[in-house]
């Protein structure tokens, strides 16, 4: 399918008619390549039909979303989630308002690996803190199917591989006939999941850390400049936002660089106000 074929506009109008899914933030090109993954699966040898099955399968629309994801499914998956790459972060929130909890959001998180590694991660760092310290995580994806794993919090052996022995004792269930560990409850409890596209505004505001790694990567720029001002929208004064390594900061008149390495980046005030 090119991805200048008319009926991919039409494909969309109809997802957001029918399901109220938009994928207009998405290029017309990875558009196209994922939607007709799909086609193929589903033995539909047209967008016409295919778009006929998406309507009348429950589940399809979820496969869909789920081949348009960028599914990372392991916890401490790279040096930026770490105790190292994390401390110039976790050093500047310790000393935040210590009466406030420390709220943070990991939009398009999957299936949940990144929120958790946060909530251990601040957990370490915070847990034994006097008085102690509240750490809020919201999770937000919009794949359902995705968000219904998270929610339950249990991880094949591979998902786990580089989380640290001590860790695994400390913040996991022991393994169970599967092989499969699970989050224990009292880090689940630091982390609430919710649907969320993010086409449309940030359900969040005054928060303390973003992260968006490697979800945006085939977003429009328009889309991606947009969604760049929500973040400063819903940051709190100084708030922090983390990108992935792929993807570039478009709109450097809101943020100034906090950890340029690690593409973290701080909000900037507006017109001499924070917004």
């Amino acid at each position: 399918m090119p991805p200048d074929d008319p009926s991919l506009s039409s494909f969309r109008r109809l997802l957001v008619e029918r399901r109220s899914v938009d994928l207009s933030h998405y290029s017309d090109a990875f558009l196209a390549r994922r939607v007709a993954v799909r086609q193929h699966a589903t033995g539909q040898h047209s967008l016409e039909s295919y778009s006929r099955f998406i309507l009348t399968e429950p589940g399809e629309i979820n496969l869909l979303l789920d081949a348009l994801s960028v599914n990372v499914t392991e916890f401490f998956r790279d040096e930026v989630l770490s105790p190292r790459g994390l401390s110039g972060v976790m050093d500047f929130l310790a000393g935040r308002n210590p009466k406030r909890p420390i709220t943070i959001w990991s939009a398009g998180c999957a299936s949940g690996p990144e929120p958790y590694t946060l909530a251990i991660l601040f957990d370490l760092r915070f847990g034994a803190a006097r008085p102690p310290r509240d750490i809020i995580v919201y999770a937000t994806d919009i794949n359902e199917s995705r968000l219904r794993e998270a929610r339950e919090g249990c991880y094949a052996a591979r998902s786990l591989a580089a989380v640290p022995p001590a860790v695994l004792q400390s913040h996991f269930d022991p393994p169970g006939p599967d092989g499969r560990r699970r989050v224990k409850e009292r880090i689940r409890k630091m982390v609430h999941f919710f649907r969320h596209d993010l086409a449309t505004l940030p359900p969040y505001s005054g928060l303390d850390l973003v992260l968006c790694r490697n979800v945006t990567i085939y977003f429009t720029s328009e889309a991606k400049a947009n969604l760049v001002k929500g973040f400063h929208r819903c940051l709190s004064e100084r708030g922090l936002m983390i990108l992935g390594g792929s993807e570039l900061l478009l709109e450097m008149s809101l943020f100034s660089p906090f950890d340029a390495a690690r593409k973290i980046y701080q909000k900037k005030a507006v017109g001499g106000a924070v917004q």
